[in-house]
């Protein structure tokens, strides 16, 4: 949950003790993700069009970059070294949690049943974020992200950790994946990117002209990344 910062400097700097690391489960990056957020209705004109239908959830900078998810964006180098440290990894992608809204029947639900601490604690850190949301794209933009994996991360070794990831609430894939870290056109060198550019020869043995080996997205408004006349951003960096 989260960036892979601190994890991804563990294993760098302790190679020897990656064998202690049975297995990683993740909540991040998008596989063949897509958001059904703001306004998807093709005849719907009552409003600015918003995160539809494209990979990510960086809703601040959507317009710069719509494919990024956000735990995978906040440090992308970080998860390249995780996803390729040869642990096993059970992702649960934006793929997963964005078929899981928190609808308003489902936040009535939960605010009529708080038996326990425990519920009365997860209400309350969930009401938070519905009243500070931004206006009214709470039901329609709120995933079960992290909860989401951790209840598939338990289910899977309340079940015995079976080689194809058995549990009660998804059904899993066995994939190769990586994590995109920069952006097209492939080779470009503009300083951006700290695996090529200023290196005789890339970092970690990574191939030229592939998909980290282009422009890094440097922050929200990176004007490399603004798309003349669209109002949805090109890049793409940090997918998976």
């Amino acid at each position: 949950v989260g960036t892979h910062t601190n994890f991804a400097l563990f294993l760098m700097s302790n190679p020897h003790l990656k064998k202690n690391v049975k297995h990683i489960y993740i909540m991040g990056g998008g596989v063949r993700s897509q958001n059904p957020t703001g306004c998807c209705p093709k005849n719907d004109t009552s409003c600015v069009p918003r995160q539809c239908g494209d990979h990510g959830n960086m809703f601040t900078t959507y317009t710069k970059n719509p494919y990024a998810e956000f735990n995978i964006y906040g440090d992308p180098f970080g998860a390249y070294q995780v996803f390729h440290s040869g642990i096993p990894i059970t992702l649960v992608p934006l793929d997963a949690t964005n078929t899981i809204p928190i609808t308003e029947s489902f936040f009535k639900a939960f605010e009529e049943q708080q038996s326990t601490y425990e519920a009365q604690y997860s209400f309350q850190s969930l009401k938070i974020a519905r009243d500070t949301w931004f206006d009214d794209q709470f039901y329609t933009s709120y995933f079960m992200w992290d909860s989401f994996m951790s209840g598939v991360a338990l289910s899977i070794m309340r079940n015995g950790q079976k080689p194809n990831g058995d549990n009660d609430f998804a059904e899993m894939e066995v994939m190769n994946i990586t994590v995109v870290t920069s952006n097209e056109p492939y080779g470009v060198h503009d300083g951006s990117n700290p695996f090529f550019d200023g290196h005789a020869s890339p970092k970690f043995d990574l191939l030229k002209g592939g998909v980290h080996s282009g422009h890094v997205q440097t922050g929200f408004n990176d004007s490399f990344c603004v798309l003349k006349g669209s109002t949805k951003g090109k890049c793409q960096v940090t997918a998976v």
